[in-house]
Formats: structure tokens, C-alpha cells, sequence
């Protein structure tokens, strides 16, 4: 293993242990479900940036960097929540289950196979036909999704993974994006 591989490794566990949100269950992936809990702008950009420098994309996070300095200056530093899930396979993953804000979406794919990352308006089940948010990642890379004024979820957010954008069928393992999702309040 190298060293740098180790140190993102340190740096996501960090990043599990800070927010304080997600429970590791033996044997299955982080599992992560909770009415949102906001704190301190500084913390949360620190948290988002860690996601950002494990996926080891410099231009990912010169982007981060713009848009919470912008974030900062025309927001006010909202109070803010950053959730990590792990790779989106078989199973919708509920970021909140309670109404609230989303600011950004870090996703990073592991796999060439093509997968359409979803996310819908829900405190449970994540629609397959007809989510808020989809995107499309076609290769291993680094993606990233802002919504400066925040867009609002009426009901929480749960998120999947589908192979194609209108079906329902799931990403095979390993194919669905892992990253981090920054909420704030609704």
C-alpha cells in the first residue's frame, strides 16, 4: 500500500469520525440516515475539502474553493452538514430524512461502466423515473455538483444509483459513485 493511498484512507476515516452521522455496520457499507444536524460553516467546508483531496483531483478542488468562498460572501456562512455515503449499489441511501437544503454533491466513480447517479425528494426511497437530481458518469472520475442558493427538499434526500436514466435497474457493485453531500437547513 502506498503512501498516499494510505493517507486518503486516514483522511476519509477522518472524515467519518468528524461528522459524526454515520454508523459502520459489520459485513455492509456506511450506512447513513438522520434528520440533518447543521454546525459550523468552517467545519463542514474542512470536511468537504477532506472528501475532495482523498479523490486526488486538483481542479475538483479549486471548484470547491470558488464556490465556498462564494458561499461565504453572499450567504453568510450558513451553518451547514456534511453526509458521506459509500458506493451506490442494490439499495437507495438516505442522506435525510427530514426537510432540508442541498448545497453540493462530490461524487467519485470507481468503474468505466456507465451508472446514473439519482437523487430524489424523499425521506426514504429514492425515485428511479423521475429523481430532482441525475447525473451521468461514464468513466472513473471526479464530479461535482453546486446549487449556490440551495435547493430545497421538501422532504428529505435519498440518493441511488441506476444503470440507465428512465429504468430502474440498480448499478452492479463497485459501478455507483461514493462521495459526500453538504445540506443545510430548508
Amino acid at each position: 500500500m502506498t503512501m498516499t493511498r494510505l493517507v486518503a484512507i486516514v483522511a476519509f476515516l477522518l472524515l467519518v469520525a468528524v461528522s459524526g452521522s454515520v454508523e459502520l455496520i459489520a459485513g455492509s457499507s456506511l450506512v447513513v440516515g438522520m434528520a440533518i444536524s447543521v454546525g459550523d460553516f468552517t467545519r463542514a467546508r474542512r470536511n468537504y475539502f477532506t472528501a475532495v483531496s482523498v479523490s486526488g483531483d486538483a481542479a475538483a478542488y479549486k471548484t470547491a474553493y470558488a464556490f465556498f468562498s462564494w458561499l461565504a460572501q453572499s450567504n453568510g456562512s450558513p451553518d451547514l452538514q456534511v453526509v458521506p455515503f459509500t458506493y451506490l449499489t442494490g439499495t437507495d441511501t438516505v442522506i435525510a430524512n427530514a426537510p432540508c437544503k442541498l448545497y453540493a454533491i462530490l461524487l467519485k466513480k470507481a468503474t468505466a461502466t456507465a451508472a446514473y447517479f439519482k437523487g430524489s425528494d424523499h425521506a426514504s426511497v429514492s425515485s428511479s423515473t423521475a429523481p430532482e437530481i441525475e447525473f451521468r458518469q461514464n468513466a472513473v472520475q471526479v464530479d461535482q455538483m453546486f446549487f449556490p442558493k440551495g435547493l430545497a427538499m421538501a422532504n428529505g434526500f435519498t440518493v441511488s444509483s441506476d444503470t440507465t436514466s428512465d429504468g430502474n435497474t440498480t448499478s452492479a457493485a463497485g459501478d455507483g459513485a461514493a462521495g459526500v453531500v453538504v445540506l443545510g437547513n430548508p
